[in-house]
């Protein structure tokens, strides 16, 4: 389990987190607004990759200064998502850790997402600029092609435990409801051998049940759309807090 702010993480249902993919500073104030002001949102992803911003240290560090302060007691997520796993910027690795670390700096940001696939150096610098200021890890991995074996899912997560994470993330694409099990097993799997939260998740509406099944098979985050979906499969989030109440 992990504490932030005022929800925990790994404990009773998946909290729900919705992504802000907006285009600039403006949007992205309106957008967290209205997040602060819906009770279905439990914490809060801000897509940077998203940002026009993202490329200008100064400009992206004020945005998640005022970003944070729109969403009260809410937890930030900080996310570029790059686009080999599915995001919006193209960026070296090297470029990739100097954004983050600028994210780091703004001193705004709760939980960082940190992908896996970049260069190990890279990765370990930012883990450890990110704990030095007491900020959680959230490592990740994400496959929009397919759906990997299950002992390669639960690999991946394991190895996210071993580099420093504080909470370890996969989404993958099923072309089956096979694969679909296969998620859901690893989830399981992980979740008995790990000592930190996972997060894992079937992707596409083949996935759908992956978002709302975290209690049983150990999911801690579920992601559910705000203004605009961040992955395919994702649920509107009030409908999403709905049905993760009923079960």
């Amino acid at each position: 389990m992990i504490r932030i702010k005022n929800i925990t993480l790994g404990e009773g249902r998946p909290k729900i987190c919705v992504p802000i993919m907006a285009a600039c500073r403006a949007q992205a104030e309106t957008q967290a607004a209205e997040c602060a002001g819906n009770p279905a949102t439990e914490l809060v992803e801000l897509r940077v990759d998203y940002l026009q911003e993202t490329k200008e240290p100064e400009l992206l560090k004020e945005c998640l200064v005022a970003v944070a302060g729109k969403l009260g007691d809410k937890p930030l997520l900080c996310t570029l998502r790059t686009m080999k796993e599915g995001g919006n910027l193209t960026v070296t690795d090297q470029e990739y850790g100097e954004i983050l670390i600028t994210c780091i700096e703004s001193g705004a940001v709760d939980i960082l997402d940190i992908e896996l696939f970049h260069e190990e150096e890279v990765v370990r610098r930012v883990i450890e600029s990110a704990k030095e200021q007491n900020i959680a890890v959230l490592m990740s991995s994400h496959d929009f092609q397919k759906t990997p074996a299950k002992d390669e899912i639960v690999a991946r997560l394991m190895q996210m435990e071993r580099m420093g994470a504080d909470l370890a993330k996969i989404a993958v694409m099923p072309k089956s409801r096979e694969d679909v099990l296969t998620l859901l097993a690893a989830s399981s799997i992980a979740n008995t051998c790990m000592d930190i939260p996972v997060i894992a998740i079937s992707m596409g509406n083949l996935g759908s049940i992956s978002r709302v099944a975290g209690r049983v098979f150990g999911s801690a985050i579920t992601f559910g759309a705000g203004a605009k979906a961040s992955a395919p499969g994702q649920l509107e989030a009030g409908k999403l807090k709905e049905i993760l109440e009923l079960l």
